[in-house]
């Protein structure tokens, strides 16, 4: 496979607005954070990458916990989400090296450190794992509910392939605010997960139900060799589904049938209830060929599908502030409450 790398100075061109609007993957952060981290780059070798953002992200750690020291709740969670914010970047887009796995480890630190100071019940959960010898026993995850005790609608969140459990509070808070609890886990292969080739043939729970009640999808990619099509025009230089798989559908068509979504879709399959949110202006994810394509084929299986079409909104708009006037995330919020509150 061939890979191609962009330069530092087009990196940063690249990254600006986000880091302008604190937007994914640069949340809780400042713009002069990330001024100061490309001003030092002199190249995008990924432990260098681990060291400059890491670099910036420790004053903040020390900040944060003076304030805690003084008492001061409201300062020290800011303090410790925007070190946790920059320790994210550092490990950013993968734990992929040394120093990013590092970085990674310090990032939960940060945000188990704000969690504290989160008006929810927060748990970290180890989940019993039987895989091969050497991928572990468990696979962590994040159990948050409302703090008054009850019997709570669980919403399972399964993080993607840069994002990782910890890297969407300000996904799950409108859920948490809908009084629902909430299970945050890594894909596998990423984060805290093992990869789950193994079975659980001899769990207590193995004859338990695993259907799924209901599935939201923000501006998914559910057809792999779609994307991989659309790259080849949008982002010749940058191939991520082929880097993602290791391989190109002209060589491996299974691998990518295998890694998509919509190839499950049947109506033996049509079970579960679905919500599919995306932007009209995504240059990321080929509306065409990924969300409207896949509503289509739910359809056709008798799948309970809603759809939720935000205007104008590009990709990773998730992130936008949900409490702010006009965002994409707030027009998005009361018609995920509605649905989870149909659906569970």
């Amino acid at each position: 496979m061939k890979c191609y790398t962009r330069t530092v100075a087009e990196v940063w061109q690249h990254w600006q607005p986000n880091a302008k609007n604190a937007l994914h993957p640069m949340i809780f952060t400042r713009y002069e954070d990330h001024e100061r981290v490309f001003a030092k780059l002199t190249s995008l070798d990924r432990d260098a990458w681990a060291e400059n953002y890491s670099a910036v992200a420790k004053p903040f750690e020390a900040q944060a916990r003076a304030a805690e020291e003084k008492g001061d709740a409201a300062a020290a969670k800011a303090l410790y989400l925007r070190a946790y914010g920059l320790y994210r970047m550092a490990r950013y887009p993968t734990t992929n090296s040394p120093g990013k796995r590092a970085a990674y480890r310090r990032s939960q630190e940060m945000y188990l450190a704000a969690a504290r100071y989160f008006p929810y019940a927060f748990e970290r959960v180890e989940i019993p794992f039987a895989g091969r010898p050497d991928e572990g026993a468990k696979s962590v995850g994040y159990f948050v509910r409302p703090e008054r005790a009850g019997c709570w609608p669980l919403v399972i969140m399964w993080a993607g392939i840069d994002t990782f459990k910890e890297d969407r509070t300000e996904v799950w808070e409108p859920i948490m605010a809908a009084k629902m609890a909430l299970l945050l886990i890594d894909m596998p292969g990423t984060g805290d997960a093992p990869l789950f080739v193994g079975a659980y043939r001899d769990d207590p729970f193995a004859a338990e139900s695993a259907q799924v009640q209901a599935m939201v999808g923000l501006y998914g990619v559910y057809d792999m060799a779609a994307q991989w099509q659309h790259d080849l025009v949008a982002r010749p230089r940058d191939q991520i589904t082929e880097k993602f798989l290791g391989t190109a559908p002209i060589d491996d068509r299974r691998i990518y049938f295998d890694a998509s979504p919509i190839s499950y879709v049947t109506r033996a399959n049509n079970k579960t209830a679905f919500l599919i949110a995306y932007g009209t202006e995504d240059d990321t994810v080929d509306v065409a060929t990924q969300s409207v394509a896949f509503v289509t084929a739910l359809k056709q299986t008798g799948t309970f599908v809603r759809t939720s079409i935000v205007q104008s909104a590009p990709h990773y708009w998730g992130s936008d502030p949900i409490e702010e006037q006009g965002s994409f995330s707030g027009f998005f919020a009361p018609r995920l409450k509605r649905f989870l509150g149909d659906r569970l």
